[in-house]
């Protein structure tokens, strides 16, 4: 008998790379189709008296912002609406971005990670 190691197979040894890198080929994919939603994904909130308005981009950065003309008579409560609502629009586009990776991510360890430091909020 032998102490010796058994060499690998240098066959199987390049299925297994070739296997890793179809895996990470697909994983790339996927986070590129969950950036692309992201990306795709505009945020707008409204006052709730509905004369304010502010829509984020993909990116979460300020596209619009909109204020109906009887809004602008009201000018000592315009800026404090307009930081709520900015407010609100980027936690909506950070939950809309966490509910997009979730579908990508599933029941992986990120999809895991995700929902301990982002769980999702019941509607």
């Amino acid at each position: 008998m032998s102490d010796r190691p058994q060499r690998p197979d240098p066959h199987e040894m390049m299925a297994r790379l070739e296997a890793m890198q179809r895996q990470a080929e697909e994983t790339l994919r996927q986070y590129e189709g969950m950036q692309e939603q992201i990306n795709a994904a505009d945020i707008e909130v409204f006052s709730e008296d509905g004369l304010i308005s502010v829509k984020l981009d993909g990116n979460g950065r300020i596209d619009k912002i909109k204020i109906d003309e009887y809004a602008m008579r009201r000018r000592q409560s315009i800026a404090p609406t307009i930081i709520a609502l900015v407010d609100q629009a980027r936690v909506a586009h950070a939950e809309k971005a966490a509910e997009i990776a979730r579908q990508f991510l599933g029941n992986t360890g990120f999809g895991d990670l995700l929902d301990r430091i982002a769980p999702e909020r019941p509607r």
